[in-house]
């Protein structure tokens, strides 16, 4: 128990992989987070959805078939990138779409 709490409570989210959980630990805390992030995606893509309009109008040229589908894995990839620009410009994706 005194192990557990040597840390002092930081970095519990790599204290399995450091006493010897192997990568299987470390793919798991990989794949949490990119849940998470996939997740954060969704709900920005939730409230912006005239984005997801702006992406599906620039993919429908090169993906006709599937520009929905495109179009919302790609605004939930560069989620970060579309509300950076809108905050710097007022309305996402200005000048990156």
């Amino acid at each position: 128990m005194a192990d557990d709490e040597s840390d002092g409570g930081r970095f519990r989210f790599l204290r399995a992989y450091r006493r010897g959980g192997g990568a299987a630990s470390l793919a798991d805390r990989a794949l949490l987070v990119a849940l998470g992030y996939t997740a954060l995606g969704a709900v920005y893509l939730g409230f912006n959805v005239p984005v997801l309009d702006r992406l599906e109008s620039l993919f429908s040229a090169q993906f006709t078939v599937f520009a929905d589908l495109i179009a919302i894995a790609a605004a939930v990839v560069l989620w970060p990138l579309l509300l950076i620009t809108a905050w710097a410009c007022g309305t996402a994706g200005c000048g990156v779409l």
